[in-house]
Parts: structure tokens; sequence; C-alpha cells
């Protein structure tokens, strides 16, 4: 990845939107390796790029700070990610097409930022969203679907609503197993 960033670079520049996507891959693998600095740096990189190229308008400058939130949520900076998020959420809010798979994605994160902060309520409120949009664009047995589903069920049984939350995981585990049987990664993860 770092050979072709350099090809990239020296091909295309620093500010091309295939140098954003790649310094994202990088963020990703060096997330993987558990070196946190260099993974920052490169979603900030990614951030910028898309942000000079684009604004802060636009979806693919909205989908980077999103990467880079739920990167601050994965290794437990809540407060950053909550300011980035709660950005995302105002760019959603202004748009008029709020049906969009990236905006369900980010959703969902919103929503895990929140459980992780105890806000349950909340969560479970982004989540419903987040699972309203995503039957709209997908079929009812579709892995996205299903995986938001399998989310608010966690967040039913962290509130301690296990009536709701064994009905989720039950439906949940029925469609997966009409889909892939036993051996569906959210067949066994459940």
């Amino acid at each position: 990845l770092l050979k072709a960033k350099q090809i990239i670079s020296d091909s295309l520049g620093q500010n091309h939107e295939q140098y954003a996507i790649n310094c994202y891959s990088l963020a990703e693998l060096y997330y993987s390796m558990g070196e946190f600095q260099k993974a920052e740096s490169q979603h900030l990189q990614s951030l910028k790029i898309y942000k000079n190229k684009y604004g802060r308008n636009h979806l693919e400058y909205i989908d980077a700070m999103n990467h880079l939130g739920r990167f601050y949520l994965d290794i437990g900076k809540f407060s950053l990610a909550d300011s980035l998020f709660q950005e995302i959420d105002a760019y959603w809010q202004k748009q008029k097409n709020k049906f969009h798979r990236k905006n369900a994605s980010f959703l969902l994160d919103y929503a895990m930022l929140k459980e992780e902060s105890g806000k349950y309520d909340h969560a479970e409120k982004l989540a419903l969203l987040a699972i309203s949009i995503r039957k709209q664009l997908y079929s009812a047995t579709d892995l996205a679907y299903l995986r938001a589903l399998n989310y608010l069920a966690m967040i039913y049984h962290q509130q301690g609503k296990y009536k709701e939350a064994g009905k989720l995981f039950v439906d949940n585990l029925n469609s997966t197993f009409e889909i892939g049987g036993k051996t569906h990664p959210i067949y066994t993860s459940t």
C-alpha cells in the first residue's frame, strides 16, 4: 500500500481522490496492526483531501469524516467521535433524501457511540432510523438490514428490554438461517 501510495502521488498528485482512497486503506491497515497514530494520520490526510476537493458539504467528505469518527469510536476517543458525528448528523439533517446507505451506516455508528456512552434511548432512536432506511433500500433478508436488527437487539438487551431483544434475536436467527444456514456469520455471532 505504501508503494501504491507513492505511485499514485507521483502520477496523480497528493490531492487526487485515488490518493485519499489509498490513505483510507492504509488507515485501516494500520488500525488492524494496532498502530493507531499512523492510522489517525492517514484518516486525517484522507479527510483533508476530500475537504479540499469537494468542500465540507459533499458526501465524500462526510463519508471520510464518518470513517474517522468510527475510528475514534473504536479506539475509545468518544469525545472526538461525538464531535464528528454531530457534524455529520447536521449534514444529514439538511438533506432532502435521507434514505441513503451511507446515512444508515452513519446512524448505526452514531448509535454505537451513544450506547457506549450509556445513552440507550438515543442509541435506540438512531438504530431505528437506520433500520427504517435499510428496510427501504434492501430486502428483509439482506445482510445490512439483518445487522442493523441485530444491533438493535443488543441495545434492547442493554436497556433490560429482554422480551424485545429476544424477539429480534430469534427473528434474526431465523432469517439468517434461511439465507445461509448455521455457518452464516450473523447466525454464529448471535
